[in-house]
């Protein structure tokens, strides 16, 4: 009989971002962490796999171009070891050589906040210049 206990994945997607079909030497992507219950590696693959593909879409932006995000496909997939998850538990993990001071960065900084003190804005007035073709209208 096959195993049918449901465990909990996470699977990092990678979707570029491109405007007008145009490559760049350093492509805007986006890396997309996103949990995944299956009850086997193979299933939790294909879930992951049918996740990233409702990401690829296009739209007009504001200049009339076409902003066209394609999923790529996976930078991961792993089982998550914690039983349950809750408060506090660990969904991912990677381990980096470098310099760990310059990966923490002020809590402004941090998305949820930023996001909050920013909300009125338009796209077009918090991306740099070179971004925001990216922007929607």
């Amino acid at each position: 009989m096959k195993n049918s206990i449901k465990r909990w994945y996470v699977a990092v997607l990678i979707v570029q971002v491109t405007v007008d079909k145009r490559k760049k030497k350093r492509p805007l992507y986006d890396r997309q962490i996103k949990l995944v219950k299956a009850t086997n590696h193979n299933d939790a693959y294909k879930k992951a796999i049918a996740f990233g593909k409702t990401e690829t879409h296009s739209y007009l932006n504001s200049k009339g171009k076409n902003v066209c995000w394609e999923f790529l496909g996976l930078a991961d997939l792993d089982l998550i070891l914690e039983n349950e998850i809750g408060d506090g538990s660990e969904i991912y993990s990677t381990v980096h050589r470098g310099m760990a001071k310059n990966e923490v960065v002020p809590k402004k900084s941090l998305s949820v906040f930023w996001s909050e003190a920013n909300k009125d804005k338009k796209a077009g007035e918090l991306l740099a210049p070179a971004h925001r073709p990216y922007a929607p209208a």
